[in-house]
């Protein structure tokens, strides 16, 4: 099972490395993981969402992940 800290931290780590890739596809892809384990770890804090930093300028816009 995983844990509240660790989905926020797995979140953090695919959000951070967004901000850096120069691949589009890739910074969509980092982006909408972090989203994934941002959503796992809100529903494992009553809804809240944890903070995993801002979208990058590639994912402007996309607010939402299929998860």
């Amino acid at each position: 099972m995983q844990t509240y800290s660790g989905l926020v931290e797995l979140a953090r780590i695919c959000a951070s490395q967004a901000h850096f890739t120069k691949d589009r596809e890739v910074a969509r892809e980092l982006w909408r993981m972090a989203l994934e384990y941002q959503y796992k770890a809100a529903a494992l804090d009553n809804g809240k969402l944890p903070d995993v930093g801002l979208p990058t300028k590639l994912n402007a816009g996309r607010t939402s992940a299929a998860v």
